[in-house]
């Protein structure tokens, strides 16, 4: 398509805000210094026009690791579209590193809380497993529910005839995935 290739990270200078420097690096590694210059583009085009065949194209939900940019999983996204996948990559707010709104306003991460005294007579790893599950468990509710969120607004839009997703979705045909 034409219009000019979307960068891979194109809110960086908001994300420094709210994550450190280091934390993004060790992210970003070996590709980091790239991206800082605005050189690692993606093979999306921005402000393209979605061009679905007659029976709409399936959709993806595609929801990120707790902690974790949506913009990692970049390669990903442009291969399911280029499979005729619409992908629409939620940002649960408070579970990702630096989440920055269109109005550039940015939602940190939450601190996952933390036993006070944990039980040593249980082996590190498995209290770091149950730690994981917990976590887990206190918000898949809420990723659940922005996930239907997602889903009623693309449906809002795949009806509006003033939205470029009128008639282009396959809303028969959804799915979900993530990290």
């Amino acid at each position: 398509g034409s219009g000019a290739a979307a960068s891979y990270l194109a809110h960086l200078s908001v994300l420094r805000r709210g994550v450190s420097e280091d934390s993004i690096r060790r992210r970003l590694a070996p590709a980091y210094p790239a991206i800082e210059r605005g050189r690692l583009v993606t093979h999306a085009r921005e402000a393209a026009v979605v061009a679905c065949p007659r029976t709409g194209c399936p959709v993806l939900l595609f929801s990120h690791g707790l902690g974790i940019d949506r913009a990692y999983y970049t390669a990903q996204y442009e291969d399911l579209a280029s499979h005729g996948y619409v992908v629409a990559a939620i940002a649960h707010p408070y579970l990702i590193n630096g989440l920055i709104f269109p109005d550039g306003r940015l939602i940190e991460l939450a601190p996952r809380p933390r036993n006070p005294a944990p039980d040593t007579t249980v082996p590190l790893w498995r209290r770091q497993i149950d730690d994981g599950r917990a976590t887990v468990r206190s918000v898949s509710g809420v990723m659940a529910a922005d996930m239907r969120f997602v889903l009623d607004r693309l449906t809002a839009l795949a009806r509006d005839s003033s939205a470029p997703f009128f008639r282009q979705l396959d809303l028969g045909r959804v799915g979900a995935l993530g990290h």
